[in-house]
């Protein structure tokens, strides 16, 4: 899966109207909603989500950075899928954090959320989350 130009232009769009506090707020949110729908998941997580909150952050902001640069994009999936791997993520459950993305958005911009921009999210974290399962170690 690849981005498209309204993809990438979208999800900027949307993450640069988002001050400092509103994506420390938005990252914790999405963790939030993730243990409501599946609590079997914080196990699998630091028992504060602060501790790691400015590192998710700076992924995030990063992979944003470089959505037009594929190339820049490949260490930092590959830095992520091991982590991800060390602490028991398996790749099906991306799909359950890709739809905890969505509904963080629409709960943060609330009717300023257009169905487009929760679709261009949900492709953006889709196209994540494929990056960071093909950098697991053993997939390259």
């Amino acid at each position: 899966m690849s981005l498209d130009k309204a993809d990438i232009g979208s999800v900027r769009a949307s993450w640069q109207q988002f001050t400092q506090q509103n994506k420390w707020n938005y990252v914790l949110l999405v963790y939030r909603i993730l243990f409501n729908k599946h609590p079997q998941y914080k196990a699998l997580f630091p028992h504060d989500l602060e501790d790691i909150r400015d590192n998710i952050l700076k992924s995030v902001n990063y992979l944003m950075d470089h959505l037009d640069q594929p190339a820049e994009l490949q260490p930092e999936f590959e830095r992520l899928g091991i982590i991800h791997s060390e602490c028991g993520v398996k790749p099906d459950m991306f799909a359950d954090m890709v739809k905890c993305h969505a509904q963080a958005l629409r709960e943060v911009k609330g009717d300023d959320v257009s169905v487009e921009d929760v679709e261009h999210w949900k492709h953006l974290f889709q196209f994540f989350a494929n990056g960071i399962i093909k950098a697991y170690p053993g997939q390259l």
